[in-house]
């Protein structure tokens, strides 16, 4: 059971690295000012998974543009958490792999 679950989360960390890796090909608006960047975060949606769109009882992994601007103010985390609940219940413009990518690409022609 235990070689299952070890299986089991080294697929979801290569898939959660190659969703990563894919959004590092355009920029992304910083999921807190709006200002395009490179950098990136991802948020394990935990006990608020539900209010990230999944299921009950299961989690939600959202990877997300954030500049290092705002990586650095004070209550990052907790603004972050708050914007990604609301831009979820909005739009989900990205559905990889079982990963949510948020926000518009540069370039990208919806």
């Amino acid at each position: 059971m235990k070689d299952d679950d070890d299986l089991k989360l080294q697929e979801m960390m290569e898939a959660l690295k190659a969703s990563i890796l894919k959004t590092m090909e355009y920029t992304m608006p910083c999921v807190l000012c709006e200002k395009e960047t490179m950098g990136r975060g991802v948020h394990f949606g935990g006990d608020e998974s539900e209010n990230l769109g999944a299921p009950p009882g299961k989690s939600r992994v959202i990877i997300y543009g954030i500049c290092p601007e705002c990586v650095n103010v004070e209550n990052a985390q907790e603004l972050v958490g708050k914007s990604l609940v609301k831009q979820v219940r909005g739009t989900m413009e990205e559905y990889d792999n079982g990963f949510f990518s948020l926000g518009k690409r540069s370039g990208y022609d919806n």
